[in-house]
């Protein structure tokens, strides 16, 4: 309970210190706010510095445990496979993978590079991660790629400090279809329906048209309520799609939900708990059962 309160914590000073809030008028020109939007690409830096200190904490921890042979191999049947590093080295000694999750809380992560709302998270993961870790609950993240191509994933692994992730392609889509996590982007490919499309100023969810921002001047000052500061300034007739929280999937395709979004795995590699980020952002996280020594490896 302690644990969990930290985090909830932790996130709420996450959210007021890197993100802002879109305010908009609405039809009868009370402003609402609609979405809280990351401003994490002011912070790219910072992220690396981040990472850096991460990895060379993780040369010097040790949980204490030493796993045998058949441990070992244990561990990495219930891992996906193959796993490869973030060079794209194929890693398949039994001992090397288990020593990568040794002590830890293990999820994949469904992300790609391309995807806004993947890099608004990025400078609060990377928060929430060392938190976890100066608390020692580290988490080990296995990325699993909707990445244009093979480079543009390792890349992306490198920008995050991520140790594993699953190749792009076969691995990676075999894991979409299994938990039911993958973008609009690759709905073609996998089924559903896409749920966002800005047509001349409506915005459209399936055959769902929701009401756009009308009557905006163009160049008009949209202040936050709470604070005055101006956050946005909206040319006419104009609705970013960003500014409507994207609404949860129901549709018979077995999908749950975009990217991003995180499947925690208890230590037999079986789900544990899914934590929708696309919809609730880095606040999903929260719902983490760190604790819980079934998510322990």
């Amino acid at each position: 309970m302690m644990t969990r309160l930290l985090v909830v914590l932790t996130l709420h000073v996450l959210m007021a210190t890197t993100s802002f809030a879109w305010i908009i008028p609405t039809k009868n020109n009370v402003p609402t706010t609609t979405r809280r939007i990351s401003n994490s690409r002011h912070y790219s830096p910072s992220i690396t510095a981040i990472h850096q200190q991460q990895q060379e904490e993780s040369a010097t921890t040790t949980t204490g445990t030493t796993y045998t042979p058949d441990e070992c191999a244990a561990i990495q049947a219930a891992l996906p496979s193959p796993l490869i590093d973030a060079h794209g080295n194929v890693l398949d000694n039994a001992q090397t993978i288990a020593s990568l999750v040794q002590g830890q809380r293990v999820a994949l992560y469904f992300a790609a590079g391309w995807s806004r709302d993947c890099r608004e998270l990025d400078f609060m993961l990377a928060q929430y991660r060392s938190a976890l870790k100066d608390s020692q609950q580290p988490i080990q993240l296995i990325y699993v790629p909707s990445d244009k191509s093979q480079e543009e994933q390792l890349a992306r692994m490198q920008e995050l400090g991520l140790d594993l992730g699953v190749p792009l392609g076969e691995t990676a889509d075999a894991l979409k279809k299994k938990y039911g996590v993958w973008p609009d982007a690759e709905v073609d490919k996998f089924g559903g329906v896409v749920r966002q499309r800005v047509d001349d100023g409506e915005f459209v969810v399936g055959d769902e048209e929701l009401e756009a921002v009308e009557g905006v001047e163009k160049g008009a000052e949209v202040t936050d309520q709470a604070s005055g500061d101006i956050v946005a300034a909206f040319e006419a007739g104009v609705t970013p799609a960003e500014v409507f929280p994207k609404p949860t999937i129901e549709d018979d395709s077995g999908r749950r939900s975009g990217i991003p979004a995180f499947v925690v795995l208890d230590n037999k590699g079986e789900e544990f708990c899914f934590l929708n980020t696309e919809r609730d952002s880095i606040t999903a996280l929260a719902d983490w059962p760190l604790d819980d020594l079934q998510g322990h490896w």
